[in-house]
């Protein structure tokens, strides 16, 4: 699997291909990145009850995610990266709801 850049055929721009999102090259540290924005939610939201949404949006905003979904041009490649990072974003929420689960006993 090449994780070289590519030349797009419109506008001679690079873009990567669509299996370098599904590498652990891309997948270890943006899983990384998920669980940090999570930790601090999950921080912040013990420490100030607020809405959860509210917070998750201002702290979404400030830790520089508001246009992730704009990081790639491509629209094979975009679909990749986007369908990798909800899979991402759901498995790392899932196993924090796991994580509190067990640590509370089930209430």
């Amino acid at each position: 699997m090449s994780l070289a850049p590519t030349p797009s055929a419109t506008r001679g721009d690079l873009i990567l291909q669509p299996p370098f999102f599904t590498s652990s090259l891309f997948v270890d540290p943006f899983r990384a990145d998920i669980e940090q924005l999570i930790d601090i939610f999950v921080q912040e939201y013990a420490d100030h009850p607020i809405t959860p949404f509210g917070l998750f949006k201002r702290l979404w905003q400030e830790q520089g995610w508001t246009y992730m979904h704009l990081k790639i041009f491509d629209a094979r490649t975009r679909h990749t990266y986007l369908t990798v990072a909800c899979r991402l974003f759901v498995g790392v929420c899932f196993l924090h709801c796991i994580d509190a689960l067990i640590n509370t006993g089930g209430r």
